[in-house]
């Protein structure tokens, strides 16, 4: 994003990684969890940052230097864990590579996306979030990227599934917690074209029908 963002005038200051809203506003002790970190340094820091719900924090320390706060669901798709005796941590990418899929933690169950209980905790942390960017004077710099997943690739082959989720069935599933921004927040919503929703199989970050060529990137920019 960052090598798109600079033809344009943007530099992109920070990067939250995988780290879910209901995460982001929970409690969970660092110490008590028994998990294997990663080796690369950037997806531990984001597992790690995860785990502390560093959001507020990361956004406290940039208030004066952002003039827009870009925010995508797409880290919400593989679920919750919900912890004993409570809080969240995201179900992330880095956990389930590095512990196979169907690690649950210590203590611990997972809570998958699309459910009702994840939608109403879900609810429950983006007012909190809101809450959060209204007394920041952040809600009008604040952008939901709103991008299905794509279907196919730039080439025409099927774009891949993603941890055995269905794309028909993520879309929908999706759909509702979009219209829960529209109904409940003043946060703006934007979205490509439809037609240039098409996954990258040549992605830096691999392929997957979340990692879209450049031009959808490039329309959600011109739209700031």
């Amino acid at each position: 994003m960052a090598e798109i963002a600079k033809p344009f005038g943007w530099n992109v200051l920070k990067y939250i990684a995988r780290q879910s809203l209901i995460s982001a506003f929970s409690q969970v002790d660092l110490e008590s969890l028994t998990i294997a970190f990663p080796e690369s340094h950037f997806q531990q820091r984001a597992l790690k940052e995860d785990i502390r719900s560093s959001l507020v924090e990361s956004l406290n320390q940039s208030l004066e230097e952002i003039d827009y706060l870009i925010w995508d669901l797409a880290d919400e798709r593989l679920g919750v864990f919900g912890l004993h005796p409570s809080g969240y941590i995201t179900r992330s990418y880095e956990m389930l590579e590095l512990n196979g899929m169907d690690f649950v933690p210590e203590k611990g169950r997972l809570i998958d996306f699309g459910t009702d209980e994840h939608f109403n905790l879900w609810c429950n942390a983006l007012e909190k979030f809101n809450d959060f960017l209204n007394s920041k004077n952040l809600l009008e710099k604040t952008i939901l990227w709103y991008v299905p997943w794509a279907f196919d690739n730039i080439d025409g082959t099927p774009a891949p599934q993603s941890f055995r989720l269905n794309t028909v069935k993520i879309n929908l599933a999706y759909v509702r917690y979009y219209q829960q921004v529209i109904d409940t927040t003043s946060i703006r919503v934007i979205s490509p074209p439809d037609e240039l929703v098409l996954a990258d199989p040549n992605h830096k970050w691999g392929p997957a029908p979340f990692h879209y060529q450049n031009a959808v990137y490039e329309s959600l920019i011109e739209q700031l």
